[in-house]
């Protein structure tokens, strides 16, 4: 199994923990997984995201 390479990294937040899930589920159908686990501050909650990819893509050219 070959390595997989953070591509993009990203917080979301929710006020209610019902809406951090939806948040977590539709990242998920854009190609994010959760990294590490949900965390509160104040009266948030939020989640880490990563995207992988199986190709180190940290060379190459974005347009930004």
């Amino acid at each position: 199994m070959g390595m997989n390479y953070v591509i993009d990294y990203k917080t979301i937040e929710g006020q209610r923990i019902g809406d951090l899930d939806q948040r977590v589920r539709e990242q998920i159908a854009e190609g994010y997984q959760p990294y590490g686990n949900p965390y509160t501050f104040e009266i948030n909650f939020y989640q880490a995201m990563i995207k992988t990819s199986d190709r180190d893509v940290s060379g190459v050219r974005r347009g930004f």
